[in-house]
């Protein structure tokens, strides 16, 4: 999963979706997540919170390509898959 903020670095929107892009061509699984109200840095701070939306999300994909077995939590970070 490439996770970028709205609020992100110049460009580093388009380096996710191209970089998700090749994986997927490489037949990896990969998906984006824009995180809204945030920057490159809170998001990585927020992260260490298991009730973050973007923790959540990684821990959700993570999930569906491994044998993690997650609990009910509300994901309200937009994904494209």
């Amino acid at each position: 999963m490439l996770i970028y903020a709205d609020k992100d670095y110049p460009k580093f929107d388009q380096y996710a979706e191209t970089m998700c892009a090749a994986l997927k061509k490489s037949n990896n699984a990969a998906e984006t997540l824009q995180v809204k109200d945030r920057t490159h840095i809170t998001i990585m701070v927020q992260m260490a919170r298991e009730d973050d939306p973007a923790t959540q999300a990684v821990l959700e994909f993570m999930a569906r390509h491994s044998e993690l077995k997650l609990t009910d939590k509300e994901v309200k970070a937009e994904t494209k898959p």
